[in-house]
C-alpha cells in the first residue's frame, strides 16, 4: 500500500512555478525544484511525473488562477466595456512594469510550448 502524500501538492506547484519563472524551462534543473520545494526527486515523480509533466502541471495552475480572475472581474458588470476595463485594469499591472517584471508564465513560456519549426527552402 502507498504512503500518503506528507506535503501540500499545491504548494509544491507554486514553488516549482517561481523557479520555471526565474530560470525558465530550459534553465530549470530538478536539483533547482527539489531545493526549492525541499522535496525528494522520487516524491516529485510520484506526485507530478516528470519535468516536462510538472511544469505542464504548473502552466494549468496560472491559468486556472488567470481566468478565475478574469471571469471574477467579468461577471460584475456593469456593462461589458466597464468589466473588460477592470480585468484589463488588475492583469497587465501583474505583467509588466515593477511589480510584473517577470512577464506573464504563459508568453515567457511559449516558445518552449509552442516550438516554431523552420521550413526548409524546398517547402
Amino acid at each position: 500500500m502507498a504512503r500518503p502524500r506528507s506535503f501540500d501538492s499545491e504548494k509544491a506547484l507554486y514553488l516549482a512555478r517561481d523557479v520555471f519563472w526565474r530560470k525558465g524551462f530550459q534553465g530549470t534543473s530538478l536539483d533547482d525544484i527539489t531545493a526549492a520545494t525541499g522535496l525528494a526527486k522520487p516524491s516529485l515523480y510520484a506526485a507530478f511525473g516528470d519535468k516536462n509533466a510538472l511544469f505542464l502541471k504548473v502552466l494549468d495552475r496560472y491559468h486556472e488562477r488567470i481566468v478565475a480572475n478574469a471571469e471574477r472581474a467579468l461577471q460584475q458588470g456593469p456593462s461589458a466595456r466597464d468589466a473588460i476595463e477592470r480585468w484589463l485594469t488588475g492583469f497587465v499591472p501583474l505583467c509588466s512594469g515593477i511589480k510584473g517584471i517577470r512577464g506573464c508564465l504563459s508568453v515567457n513560456t511559449a516558445p518552449m510550448v509552442c516550438p516554431i519549426r523552420r521550413r526548409s527552402a524546398g517547402g
